[in-house]
């Protein structure tokens, strides 16, 4: 007989004991070296299907017991047709099929009696505790055990009793979720060959495979729900399997059509795979999308709508200099007035970035620029069309000898008649006379000086 230490002892005595739900729980004593129950207790075990049995329902070989467990469903969710009972004083359970005595529950009620409840929750079965201890936020509700099984009902407890003895709570699932997990793919490890759907060992990895993906415990497929789909890899393949109904059943078939991530190549996606408005916001979870998604020059102005990107799209110093391609930004792209001083950074407008004839009078507000806006030198003859500069556009005293440079003036730059230098239209007293040819001082009324035309 098995031995047991203290502190295992302790622990199932503290959950109340294995094959029994009595509500002050089995007590045990020490005789010799093995700890056992003062008074035997009823277990319980299932399979799918039981052979060679006698008439009281004994058995001679553990073949005899197909699908030999300890509780009343399958993986698939489905209960069993046979129902094993025993009664013992260890505190282990036997694994031996020829130790109990079996019943066919599919064809009459057995000799058990039980006390039923269901409940409408869906939630995992390691969250619904029992009737005796609900799960925070799960209601039990009791139905006589010859009532049908409510259509609302997703979960069923079933306690059994046998002379009195009392097992413990048998919870299994009467139906499959509705909504899914979408893709679910694992790695068996260590790997195995491919089962087949629906198998017991396809329903198996994939509650192995589930609970890996999500963290959660999972009992059932029925737990999982319809729609979703699983990709397990084994030693020999991959294996799909999509969660459908039929009749009333969840079935795992497999998909028409499957894309496997890693058998996608460059341009086996494209647009034209794409229906218009097929992917919209509520497709992409937040973040789903940055920089390291989008391979380079894949978004270009052909796929951005008119008036797609406003100011409320871009982020605060989101585009710099280094985001703006050369000669991509042109005065097509700039909205009248949308750049102004306080968008321009100082020393960010040079020479180097104005184009020729780009700023004329129109683009220059009155008094915007003075000398302390012209660099040295920056203004020349050959910046000045002719006649741009009148006497209207010259400040009194504006013009001094310091701001002429030598040999700038010379007789073709100086057209003045006699009213420009007062008398001196004919050869009076003291007088200047300037003519096209020649210049003459006069003192006195006698001819000084004269320059040019000496004839």
């Amino acid at each position: 007989m098995a031995k047991i230490t203290e502190t295992e002892l302790r622990r199932k005595l503290r959950k109340g004991g294995t094959g029994t739900g009595s509500s002050s729980g089995p007590t045990a004593v020490k005789r010799g070296s093995t700890w056992e129950y003062t008074e035997p207790v009823l277990y319980l075990a299932y399979a799918s299907n039981i052979t060679g049995a006698t008439s009281a329902g004994i058995i001679s070989n553990q073949s005899d017991a197909t699908g030999f467990q300890y509780t009343p469903f399958n993986s698939a969710g489905v209960l069993l047709n046979w129902r094993g009972s025993m009664f013992s004083s260890s505190l282990y359970q036997s694994g031996d099929a020829t130790d109990y005595i079996w019943e066919d529950i599919s064809a009459h009620a057995g000799s058990v009696s039980f006390t039923r409840y269901y409940t409408n929750s869906s939630k995992l079965m390691v969250d619904l505790g029992t009737p005796d201890a609900p799960g925070s936020g799960v209601t039990w509700t009791s139905i006589p055990s010859a009532d049908p099984i409510p259509s609302s009902a997703f979960w069923v407890a079933e306690q059994y009793t046998m002379n009195s003895v009392e097992s413990d709570w048998a919870i299994y699932p009467v139906k499959t979720k509705a909504g899914g997990f979408g893709l679910v793919s694992w790695t068996k490890s260590p790997a195995t060959v491919m089962p087949t759907l629906n198998s017991t060992q396809w329903n198996d990895d994939v509650l192995l495979a589930m609970s890996a993906f999500t963290g959660s415990t999972f009992s059932s497929v029925t737990e999982i729900g319809y729609g979703t789909t699983i990709v397990i890899t084994y030693s020999d393949g991959k294996l799909y399997g999509i969660l459908k109904e039929s009749s009333g059943t969840g079935t795992w078939v497999t998909p028409s059509e499957f894309i496997d991530g890693a058998l996608l190549v460059d341009s086996t996606i494209i647009s034209d795979k794409i229906a218009n408005n097929a992917v919209t916001v509520d497709k992409i979870l937040d973040d789903a999308i940055n920089s390291d998604k989008i391979a380079a020059n894949a978004v270009n102005t052909s796929e951005i709508a008119a008036n797609a990107i406003t100011a409320n799209e871009i982020q605060a110093n989101a585009i710099g200099a280094n985001e703006i391609a050369a000669n991509s930004i042109t005065a097509g792209e700039i909205a009248a007035n949308a750049i102004t001083t306080s968008e321009l950074a100082a020393g960010s407008v040079t020479a180097s970035e104005i184009v020729s004839n780009t700023i004329t009078a129109n683009e220059m507000a009155a008094n915007s620029v003075t000398t302390s806006v012209l660099a040295a030198n920056a203004v020349s003859a050959d910046k000045i069309q002719a006649n741009a500069v009148t006497a209207g556009k010259i400040t009194t005293s504006a013009i001094t000898a310091d701001k002429i440079a030598t040999g700038a003036v010379t007789s073709t730059k100086v057209n003045l008649v006699p009213a420009d230098v007062g008398a001196g239209a004919s050869s009076g007293s003291n007088s200047l006379r300037i003519s096209s040819s020649k210049i003459e001082i006069y003192s006195g009324g006698v001819l000084r000086v004269k320059l040019g035309d000496l004839s």
